[in-house]
C-alpha cells in the first residue's frame, strides 16, 4: 500500500504533485520529472481519462520514490 502522504496532491486547476515507481536502471530515486498528458492511453488510444487530461491541458510532476525492480522499461 501507498502511505496516505504520498497521495497525489492537486496545486492548481493544471497541475498536482505525485510519486512513481519507476523502472530499476540507474540512479533514480529521488528525482523528479514532468509529465504530459497527450490524451492517448498506453492500452487504448482513445481512453477517456486520457482525453479528459489533454483537453484540460493537465500536468504532474513525480518524484521516483523506488526502483520498482517490477517494474518494465
Amino acid at each position: 500500500y501507498t502511505c496516505w502522504d504520498m497521495t497525489p496532491k492537486v496545486i492548481n486547476a493544471s497541475l498536482s504533485y505525485g510519486y512513481a515507481a519507476v523502472p530499476a536502471t540507474g540512479d533514480v530515486c529521488g528525482k523528479c520529472y514532468q509529465l504530459t498528458f497527450t490524451g492517448e492511453g498506453h492500452h487504448n488510444a482513445f481512453d477517456p481519462g486520457s482525453q479528459a487530461l489533454a483537453a484540460k491541458n493537465k500536468k504532474m510532476i513525480v518524484m521516483a520514490t523506488n526502483i520498482g525492480y517490477d517494474v518494465s522499461a
